[in-house]
């Protein structure tokens, strides 16, 4: 197998060690097939290889599974920690944390902080919302 030259890809590899791609995938609540992009740095779109974007929910995300570091993981995936600081201090999953750790850690953010979260959370609900839009008409 060729080196990997995606340094995210590279350092998550290394992170999981012995763990199967399978758990780690399950682990972080992704899909098998996305876990591979991950760590590959690139996935197939109409037969074509391309380089993945990986969010930094899900660059985190993967660095938790396999106890790796966030920030680390971040820069490696060309984001600035910094502007993501909000998505590091926050817990580390539904497993480990309730949903009143959720509002604990939500209140004491600053305002401007909140806006922002509350701005990505919409943001991603559009996304939802628009995929499962795309996804009816499909089968319909």
């Amino acid at each position: 197998m060729p080196k990997n030259r995606w340094p995210l890809g590279a350092y998550i590899n290394e992170a999981r060690g012995t763990m199967a791609m399978r758990e780690a995938a399950r682990r972080a609540g992704i899909s098998e097939t996305w876990w591979r992009a991950i760590e590959s740095g690139t996935q197939k779109v109409g037969g074509v290889e391309v380089s993945v974007t990986v969010k930094p929910e899900t660059v985190v995300i993967a660095a938790r599974t396999v106890n790796a570091d966030p920030s680390k993981a971040l820069e490696l995936a060309d984001y600035d920690p910094a502007d993501y600081q909000w998505l590091l201090d926050s817990p580390a999953s539904k497993d480990e944390s309730s949903v009143e750790d959720h509002k604990e850690w939500f209140a004491g953010l600053p305002r401007e902080e909140r806006e922002e979260v509350l701005a990505e959370l919409q943001r991603l609900n559009v996304d939802i919302e628009l995929t499962r839009g795309l996804g009816r008409r499909r089968s319909g």
